[in-house]
């Protein structure tokens, strides 16, 4: 939960360090089975490397078993689990999802309009699986969850800036990187880095705007406005 596993938000990358960590027998899986194994791990490794051993256990044999083993064990039974044992299914590799945030060069045709803002000239698109985005600097997104007499350390160090009633998310913009920020939570969510990409360029505009699609799995609340903070 401290690295952002919770809710799917960045399993990818913590299950590539999971699969990294088995691979290379850089630790005994089997200790981590065992109530006791497991509190001894630093949560750095422990949650990583049980989360991929149920990824891999719930792609291989499926909901049912996991439950019946859930049932059995949940009340803390200290003993190994040896239905979930690392020997009785085979490591596979994990294929990460698309990034969370990627670039692009148009708005598809097929999203529909959410949210314009014609003062800043922004505008939020959306299909089923993404949100798509027109913006020309850093952006503030709005939903109806107000949390009163609340300060954002995020917020206020990115913009040296008192946090508005209804912001949510934050979304700062540049030529070398997009990032969205849950403020409620100080949380960076996602972010795309020009200088980490395959073809390490900035980040251009199109016609003065930033165009990128941002998964919407990462957010947890709907948007009701959007400006400029």
């Amino acid at each position: 939960v401290a690295l952002g596993g919770r809710g799917g938000i960045n399993n990818a990358p913590l299950f590539e360090f999971a699969e990294f960590a088995i691979n290379e027998d850089l630790l005994r899986t089997e200790s981590l089975l065992h109530i006791h194994g497991f509190r001894k791990q630093p949560a750095s490794v422990s949650y990583p490397v049980a989360g991929y051993l149920v990824a891999q256990f719930l792609s291989q044999k499926g909901i049912e078993p996991l439950l019946d083993i859930y049932t059995s064990y949940s009340a803390g039974n200290p003993n190994l689990i040896d239905a979930i044992h690392p020997n009785h299914f085979r490591f596979e590799h994990y294929d990460s999802p698309e990034p969370a945030v990627q670039l692009i060069s148009e708005i598809p045709s097929e999203t529909s309009l959410l949210i314009r803002d014609d003062s800043s000239d922004s505008q939020l698109f959306a299909d089923d699986s993404f949100y798509y985005f027109q913006l020309r600097d850093t952006t503030i997104l709005g939903t109806d969850h107000i949390v009163d007499a609340y300060k954002s350390t995020r917020f206020e160090t990115l913009l040296n800036k008192p946090l508005p009633v209804g912001t949510h998310y934050l979304i700062t913009l540049n030529e070398s990187e997009i990032a969205i920020y849950d403020v409620l939570t100080n949380q960076l969510l996602a972010n795309y880095v020009s200088s980490f990409q395959p073809d390490p360029r900035s980040i251009k505009t199109v016609c003065g705007a930033y165009l990128f699609k941002i998964r919407r799995s990462i957010f947890s609340a709907s948007f009701t406005e959007l400006y400029l903070p």
